[in-house]
């Protein structure tokens, strides 16, 4: 949850993609790290200042998204 911007972030690693939500639950789009980074199965989230951290389970790595920029 990022309070500041009013928003949830939900991975689906089904879909290999981020979903935000504002905080009424209201689906406003997704989210996608700046390639060549791709998603691969996201399993994990941690916010932290204008970054969100996306732990991907299926190739074991971290990808990075600037909030800032979105």
């Amino acid at each position: 949850i990022d309070p500041d911007r009013g928003r949830l972030y939900a991975s689906s690693a089904h879909m290999s993609t981020i979903l935000v939500f504002d905080l009424q639950g209201n689906r406003l789009g997704t989210l996608t790290p700046t390639p060549p980074d791709k998603l691969d199965g996201p399993s994990a989230l941690a916010l932290a200042k204008d970054k969100l951290f996306v732990l991907n389970a299926g190739s074991a790595r971290v990808s990075v998204i600037d909030l800032q920029k979105r």
